[in-house]
């Protein structure tokens, strides 16, 4: 996964984090500052590492590439269609876990393809999120989905960053 799954990690749960604690201080608080600064250390950790590491052979680049494009258009594609539904059935306040679990879903194809089993794990955990959310108050549906999906990404991108792993 290396440095650049983590500075693109980071950034999600910096996004999901950030709405997830907006909604509980009715927008923005101070609070919402926490996993803005949590990414950005990650992001800049990965930043450091990329000057450092050496790049990857070519062909096994191109094939992760492709294996994640793809990967996240379904992710895309999926959490458009999942807004427009949640809004048009009347349960847009639970957007935020359905985000999480679309997020967790996009991880699988990638963790067989690729092969990085560690996503089945980050899957996994953005699920069980996702189903915490929709259990949820309909008032903490956004906290829980959007703050326990940043825990996992920055888990996730914390791993990345642990260890030189090569990919393909």
């Amino acid at each position: 996964m290396g440095p650049w799954g983590a500075i693109i990690m980071s950034v999600f749960a910096a996004i999901l984090g950030a709405v997830g604690i907006a909604s509980k201080t009715d927008g923005f608080g101070w609070a919402i500052l926490l996993p803005l600064a949590i990414s950005a250390v990650l992001i800049w950790r990965a930043t450091v590492r990329l000057g450092s590491e050496r790049a990857n052979e070519a062909a096994a680049d191109k094939r992760v590439g492709r294996i994640v494009m793809w990967a996240s258009v379904g992710e895309g594609v999926g959490i458009f269609v999942l807004a427009n539904v949640l809004a048009n059935v009347g349960l847009a306040a639970r957007l935020v876990p359905g985000i999480a679990a679309i997020v967790g879903l996009h991880f699988m194809p990638m963790a067989y393809a690729i092969p990085f089993p560690r996503f089945y794990a980050l899957a996994a955990a953005l699920l069980v999120v996702a189903v915490a959310g929709f259990i949820v108050g309909v008032g903490d549906a956004a906290l829980v989905g959007g703050v326990g999906a940043a825990t996992g990404l920055w888990a996730a991108s914390a791993l990345a960053l642990g260890r030189r792993a090569k990919i393909g």
